[in-house]
């Protein structure tokens, strides 16, 4: 086992004087040179490959470094390849056209390599694409509360929305049923505005889209149910806050699944969900399928490589009423260019995933 070290700075409160705690913290077997490899082939109109490529974070500053590659390699069954470009730092893309040398059809099997500049070589086994079900999927929303604890150990209760979904799960012309695997990302519409002076001076609409469910994930075992389809099967739930002042719109992605997938995304959350209970299943590691091609021993790759068949559903959430807008806000001592402890009320495009156009799907 290797010993990395940490200093932690303790300000005494009562003097002027600091002291250093050396803490020794075991890094776990395989962690060292640890590589988290994240692939994702999605069939559509045009079908889709990201790959993301870290060093996993073993409490070294250097883990967070760039990881070098040769090369992303995508290789379907019959030993056709096409090497992926690399569009930003972590990021591995490619969009499908009619004249590559793989094509990306339903049945057909496909698998990853990645070459690291260090001479490892880390391939995946091949995975099936299959189609999702016949049919759509209706989304539905309805109240409910989250729980949290404050500062003071005291329960608060705030309003939510939880998102349910009706969705088929018998696969196209057959009794076989299907394992889904839910995602889901949420888009908000924000007027800004610094002050309550002057609302309408230098106001703009932003429509801005994030992710969710970062520690939640919404795995969907069909064979487990009797019928054929889905009733209310849970998806996000989300507090009401300012989001939801100006309207909202959450969107999901249904990602079928072969056998092997499945039981990687099932046990992925089974281990995010844990609560420490007597009888929840032991924790363990959740088996990659990329191996080191030089050496079978190797356990230090992490992630997944899968191949999904892919829809999009859109659920429209109106204002609510009643619930406050963020912007504007009374004006406060915080600068000349922006007087609110907000900046997205300064400039709302300049918030991550915002833009000024309203997107296609947009009800409102």
């Amino acid at each position: 086992m290797i010993k990395r070290y940490f200093l932690f700075l303790f300000v005494l409160l009562v003097s002027s004087t600091a002291c250093l705690d050396e803490i020794g913290l075991d890094v776990p077997k395989g962690l060292e040179e640890g590589l988290v490899i994240r692939g994702e082939l999605i069939k559509g109109e045009p079908s889709i490959l990201q790959v993301r490529v870290s060093n996993i974070f073993n409490f070294d500053l250097k883990s967070l470094g760039l990881v070098l590659l040769d090369a992303v390699t995508l290789i379907d069954e019959k030993g056709n390849e096409m090497e992926i470009a690399q569009r930003e730092s972590t990021l591995f893309q490619h969009i499908f056209q009619p004249s590559d040398p793989i094509q990306i059809e339903y049945f057909q099997k496909y698998k990853l390599r990645v070459s690291v500049e260090d001479g490892r070589v880390y391939e995946s086994s091949l995975e099936e694409l299959i189609p999702l079900p016949e049919g759509e999927t209706e989304l539905k929303f309805e109240p409910s509360t989250i729980e949290s604890l404050n500062d003071r150990g005291e329960i608060l209760v705030r309003p939510a929305l939880q998102f349910f979904a009706n969705t088929p799960i018998n696969r196209q012309n057959s009794d076989e049923k299907a394992q889904i695997l839910f995602t889901a990302n949420r888009t908000y519409q924000l007027t800004d505005s610094a002050t309550v002076n002057f609302p309408d001076v230098y106001s703009k609409v932003c429509y801005i889209t994030t992710n969710l469910d970062f520690d939640n994930l919404h795995v969907l075992d069909g064979k487990a149910l009797e019928s054929g389809q889905a009733i209310e099967f849970p998806l996000s739930k989300v507090s009401v806050d300012h989001e939801f002042a100006e309207g909202y719109t959450y969107t999901v992605f249904r990602k079928s699944l072969n056998a092997t997938a499945f039981e990687y995304w099932n046990n992925t959350k089974l281990s995010i969900e844990r609560q420490g209970l007597l009888f929840e299943p032991v924790v363990g590691r959740v088996v990659s399928n990329f191996e080191n091609l030089n050496d079978p021993k190797d356990n230090s790759v992490y992630g997944y490589f899968t191949a999904h068949d892919q829809d999009t559903t859109y659920l429209y959430v109106p204002p609510i009423f009643g619930e406050e807008r963020l912007c504007p806000l009374p004006p406060r001592r915080f600068s000349p260019e922006c007087p609110t402890p907000y900046p997205i009320c300064c400039d709302c495009s300049l918030q991550p995933g915002s833009t000024t156009r309203k997107p296609s799907f947009w009800e409102g």
